[in-house]
Formats: C-alpha cells, sequence, structure tokens
C-alpha cells in the first residue's frame, strides 16, 4: 500500500518557473520528494497521534499484546510497521512513492508489508479485524495542502511577474 505523490499542477508551476524572469531565481517551490516527505511525516503523525476514526481494538487483542509486552496503539505493536514506512522515487519521473512495499517484510507475520498495509487499511472481517484507514485519509490531507501551495505559489508567481514588467 503506497500513496503516489504526483500533484497535478507542479508541472506547470515548473514551467511557469523556468519562463519566468531572473527575479525569480531564489523563489522556492516544493517538488515531488518533499511531497513525498510531507507524507511520510503525516503518515507517522497518524500513528503516533491515533488522531483518524479509528475502530478501537477488540478486549482479546488489547489483552494479547499487554501480555506481550506490545504497545496498545494501533499500526505500533512493534514499532515495525511505523519503521519500515519510506518513500521510493517511481523511476525517472517525478513521481514518488510512500509506503510499506512488496520487497520489504513484517518480521512478526511473514506478510510482505503491502499485504499488511492493505489488510489494516480496508480490514478483513473474517478474522476480525476491522479497517483502519491511514493511507487514504493521509493522501487526501497531503493533496489539499498541496493544492493551498500550489495556489499559493501562482500568486506569488504572477505578483512577480507583474513586479518584473514594471
Amino acid at each position: 500500500m503506497q500513496l503516489s505523490v504526483h500533484i497535478q499542477g507542479l508541472d506547470k508551476v515548473d514551467k511557469m518557473l523556468k519562463r519566468a524572469p531572473k527575479v525569480l531565481e531564489d523563489f522556492a517551490v516544493i517538488g515531488g520528494k518533499e511531497i513525498a516527505e510531507i507524507s511520510l511525516l503525516t503518515l507517522k503523525g497518524h500513528i503516533d497521534k491515533q488522531d483518524l476514526p479509528w475502530k478501537k481494538l477488540s478486549e482479546n487483542w488489547k489483552l494479547y499484546k499487554v501480555n506481550h509486552g506490545l504497545s496498545e496503539k494501533i499500526y505500533e505493536s512493534t514499532l515495525e510497521f511505523k519503521n519500515k514506512l519510506t518513500i521510493r522515487k517511481d523511476g525517472k519521473r517525478n513521481v514518488y512513492r510512500v509506503g510499506a512495499f512488496d520487497d520489504m517484510s513484517h518480521g512478526n507475520s511473514g506478510l510482505s508489508m503491502h499485504k499488511l498495509a492493505t489488510i489494516l487499511e480496508y480490514g478483513n472481517e473474517l478474522v476480525g479485524i476491522p479497517a483502519r484507514p491511514l493511507f487514504r485519509p493521509t493522501q487526501l490531507e497531503v493533496k489539499g495542502i498541496m493544492r493551498k501551495h500550489i495556489k499559493d505559489i501562482k500568486k506569488k508567481l504572477a505578483r512577480q511577474i507583474v513586479k518584473g514588467r514594471q
């Protein structure tokens, strides 16, 4: 399970900056890698804060975790899941993937991190695991942040271009 970080509009901003006057040389734009870093921090932040509307742990699972010295937090039995969340660049494109990947395995269960993330995200009612969305709400949250950022960049860029023509 991964977030694909490619915000539409960012490429347009990059093109606008390349055509812009010299005045804009020091104008900072958050690129794909930075968006991926924000996404990763947001994912981990939700795990730390437990601030998404997840179903509580069942009493049996909570008791098991306590008896085995595991964290009672959701997504955080051993910290392994959170610590393995990472960023990878997708080839030569300006697309980054943030999350858990197939070639990484979870030590306790032996599942691929991607499969474990998918089970946690969507749940598995057959074995009593409720859906606890982490990636989908994070993606929406980060897209909102980036849309605002891109809008702000366009406004600043337009002001700088007008100012440069005067």
